[in-house]
């Protein structure tokens, strides 16, 4: 689980975090500053952190293998699936939505740094983000950012060596 020490305490959850960075340090914002905008990016990281991320966390998983007595490959299947359906359902959003190199315009926002994880999860189980142009392409935007860069799970002082 992501944790965030602060003077305001250990802050936990991912939405949560980002929303007090949001709040504490707004420059450079994370989200957009048109209403509309806001909701929109929002939404997309939503559709990340709630609908696609939890269904292949390990104690869903494990779930699935202790109850329904699925193997490896079924709960593969059941990552595959989700992560895809979530990717679907955000390029569809970001079809509809006016272009721009990230996912609500021309900076990153908080859906971008939600979308970003995702897009890492899709190839680790063997779903191609190229079958997502609009996805493909923000990724590609994201990882030229220098702030994308030093936020990579590689580069955190707690990384595995």
């Amino acid at each position: 689980m992501p944790a965030l020490e602060t003077a305001d305490g250990v802050l936990t959850q991912s939405m949560a975090i980002m929303e007090w960075l949001e709040e504490t340090y707004p420059e450079p914002p994370l989200l957009p500053r048109a209403a509309g905008e806001r909701a929109r990016a929002r939404a997309m990281a939503q559709i990340m952190v709630a609908d696609v991320q939890p269904l292949q966390n390990t104690s869903v998983t494990r779930y699935l293998q202790e109850k329904f007595h699925q193997d490896d490959a079924a709960v593969e299947a059941w990552r595959r699936s989700w992560v895809a359906r979530g990717l679907a359902a955000l390029e569809a959003m970001l079809v509809r939505a006016p272009p721009g190199d990230y996912c609500v315009g021309a900076r990153p926002s908080l859906a971008d740094a939600c979308l970003l994880p995702q897009c890492a999860s899709a190839r680790r189980f063997g779903i191609d983000t190229a079958s997502f142009p609009r996805i493909a392409r923000i990724e590609k935007a994201c990882n030229a950012t220098a702030a994308f860069q030093r936020a990579a799970p590689e580069q955190q002082p707690d990384a595995a060596a």
